[in-house]
């Protein structure tokens, strides 16, 4: 083995996910795993290295999951944002979208700003041009999630559909106990919003995911 073929074998050593490394990577904010990749991992850390019943155990994971500041609600794989990128690239083009207009896709709500930026270097790759992506958070009110990349922009959500007059509007894990698909179906502007997350812990039951409730609004 020749010396660039050792530090290429260092390197994908290194820039491996693995059970000893995984906290580390997840504080990445460009860690964008493949999907067997991460499965494995987890498989292996539940199966083997992590035993949940172990009060302590599961308190510090809890905790490191929990951050008030940079809490871990999903990990996006590559797999997930090549999808997502498409379909809206898809309802883009249903919009009307192009070059010298594009459809404004808004994300509310969007804490570290990672899965839109995600999105964003997605669209760039694929030299999607009809997407106009605009990311907010909120502010005030307790809300301490702090951005991690730049672009982001601290709005509350009905100030930023108000201001952006988004097509499509995007919530990656809407708070529990809030909703705030009502005030979407009220914009006329707004033809689609993309809801990220369980509906047993994000929104209002009966009112967010209730396809009775916002299939009388069209939507």
């Amino acid at each position: 083995m020749n010396q660039n073929e050792q530090f290429l074998q260092g390197y994908n050593q290194e820039q491996s996910l693995t059970v000893a490394n995984i906290k580390e990577k997840l504080l990445e904010p460009e860690f964008l795993p493949a999907y067997n990749d991460l499965r494995k991992v987890i498989d292996s850390l539940t199966d083997e290295h992590c035993n949940f019943e172990d009060q302590d155990e599961y308190k510090k994971w809890k905790d490191f999951l929990d951050n008030k500041e940079n809490p871990i609600f999903e990990i996006p794989t590559k797999e997930y944002i090549e999808k997502f990128s498409s379909y809206i690239t898809t309802q883009a083009i249903k919009y009307g979208g192009t070059k010298d207009n594009p459809v404004t896709l808004l994300e509310v709500g969007a804490g570290t700003g990672k899965f839109g930026h995600l999105v964003s270097e997605a669209l760039k790759k694929n030299s999607t041009e009809n997407i106009k992506l605009v990311t907010t958070n909120l502010e005030g009110k307790g809300w301490t999630i702090k951005p991690q990349f730049g672009g982001v922009e601290n709005l509350s959500y009905i100030d930023a559909v108000k201001k952006y007059k988004p097509t499509i509007v995007l919530v990656s894990w809407m708070p529990a106990g809030e909703d705030w698909t009502e005030d979407f179906r009220r914009i006329e502007n707004i033809k689609e919003y993309i809801l990220v997350g369980p509906e047993e812990v994000t929104g209002v039951e009966d009112r967010t995911w209730d396809s009775s409730v916002y299939a009388k609004e069209g939507f």
